[in-house]
């Protein structure tokens, strides 16, 4: 089910979807971008219009944080034109989701989730991946423990080095991975990806945030039920308070775009 939110194309797969879209991909030996939008890069889209465009030409956009999950259903349900009201509906929204998680429709896919299944059907179809960006040592590190966990599992090249870095790219290419996984964070990773995907010539290319520092071990990793109920910006905020701009981003400032959307309006007069 493909949908626009906030101007941003999101793609409601279910895993197998997701398979079959993945398997498309590496058979046609084509490039293509994967992005996992979470609510800050909504928020970072409406002032950066190269990343706007990087979010809205991907191959495969998946919802990547609790935030796309309630804000795509509020914008399935009628509303009124108070933002007060609004506002009442949407905390209501976020109430049901604390309390019943499993009665909402769509369900998101982080950058851990879906890069472990990468490196799944990876191991499984003998696919070749590459491990780019983090800080040094933190992309081979990630490559032991992946490995470790799945035996079959070709990772054909790590590296920290920059994307300004002219040896870069030519490191990639001669690498020959069908699987690209990129660590710079966002947006520099999903710039990186759009303004040189014809020439890396990968089948598949993800940025992935902080997933190799989570299984590196140096990231803190919240427990599952933080995650089942969508509280990892609380965690991070208690655990690396200096990411409070980014967690504001990602809730407040995203919030308010909901509430004040002008679809809404626009809605409401058909």
């Amino acid at each position: 089910m493909h949908k626009k939110f906030l101007d941003i194309p999101i793609d409601w797969v279910d895993p197998d979807a997701l398979e079959r879209k993945i398997k498309l991909f590496v058979t046609t030996k084509q490039p293509h971008h994967i992005v996992t939008v979470n609510p800050e890069f909504i928020v970072v889209s409406r002032g950066n219009e190269t990343f706007r465009t990087a979010l809205q030409e991907a191959d495969l956009s998946l919802p990547d944080g609790t935030g796309i999950v309630l804000g795509q259903t509020f914008f399935d349900k009628p509303y009124r034109k108070s933002k007060l009201t609004r506002l009442g509906q949407y905390l209501a929204l976020c109430f049901q989701f604390v309390l019943y998680p499993h009665s909402f429709t769509y369900k998101r896919i982080t950058g851990v989730d879906l890069t472990d299944r990468l490196l799944q059907m990876s191991a499984a179809h003998g696919w070749r991946v590459y491990l780019l960006g983090a800080n040094p040592g933190i992309a081979a590190k990630a490559a032991e423990v992946w490995t470790s966990v799945y035996p079959e599992l070709k990772i054909v090249g790590t590296s920290s080095s920059d994307p300004e870095d002219k040896n870069t790219i030519p490191d990639v290419k001669a690498a020959q991975p069908d699987i690209l996984i990129v660590a710079y964070g966002s947006p520099k990773q999903e710039l990186f990806i759009y303004k040189n995907k014809a020439a890396l010539k990968v089948p598949v290319m993800v940025g992935v945030g902080g997933t190799f520092d989570t299984a590196a071990g140096t990231r803190y990793n919240p427990p599952k039920w933080i995650k089942f109920l969508g509280f990892e910006w609380l965690t991070y905020l208690i655990t690396q308070p200096k990411r409070y701009r980014r967690i504001w981003r990602s809730t407040i400032t995203f919030s308010n775009l909901i509430i004040s959307s002008k679809s809404l309006d626009k809605k409401l007069e058909i």
